[in-house]
Order: structure tokens, then C-alpha cells, then sequence
């Protein structure tokens, strides 16, 4: 079996996801991230997998020399409201929404 962190992050996109989103996550679900994941806990892995998707969108896209991140903010957002509503929190599902700035350069280099 697994934990409920690898069930977590075994979530389409959340492969990467840092550290303390995961943790701050399961601290607020009343998760330990150890635990073995079981079929009883499936809502509340559910629900914290929703909250990182959460998290995730509104997370920066950067770019150093070749490397670049760049994530799926529609997907993420897509995913979380799928499962808020699915798993009994549908008023988290509303409120969820695009919060990053998307800007514009009016100036030519």
C-alpha cells in the first residue's frame, strides 16, 4: 500500500508539487502524510488533492536559462472544482478562481 502524500502526489500534474504546499495541506486536513492511504480516508486524500490543485494555480511560471516551469493553471482549476463538488464541498468549487496577474509589455525592445 501507500502513504497518503504518495496517493497525493500520484494526482495527475502534482508530481512536483514543493514540499510545503503538500504539508501545509495535510496539516489543515488533519492528514499525516505517513499514514497508509485507505479506501475510509479516500474523501479527506480527495479533498487535500483538491487543495493542492488549488494552491497550484496560482503558482508563478519562471524560466532560467533553458529551463522553464510552466503549469497548467486551467487544468489545476478544472481539477480542484471537480472534486470540491464531488467530494462535498461545492462552495469551494465557486470561489476558486485566477488570482495571477497576466500582463502586458506596451514597449519594444
Amino acid at each position: 500500500m501507500s502513504t497518503i502524500k504518495d496517493t497525493i502526489l500520484s494526482f495527475e500534474g502534482l508530481e512536483n508539487i514543493p514540499d510545503a504546499f503538500i504539508g501545509r495541506v495535510l496539516v489543515l486536513r488533519g492528514l499525516k502524510g505517513d499514514d497508509e492511504y485507505t479506501a475510509d480516508k479516500d474523501t479527506q486524500v480527495c479533498l487535500a488533492a483538491a487543495d493542492c490543485y488549488a494552491d497550484m494555480v496560482n503558482t508563478t511560471d519562471w524560466t532560467e536559462n533553458k529551463l522553464s516551469q510552466t503549469y497548467s493553471r486551467t487544468s489545476f482549476r478544472r481539477t480542484a472544482r471537480e472534486l470540491y463538488a464531488k467530494y462535498g464541498e461545492p462552495e469551494k468549487a465557486e470561489a476558486l478562481s485566477l488570482t495571477s496577474p497576466k500582463g502586458k509589455c506596451k514597449e519594444r525592445w
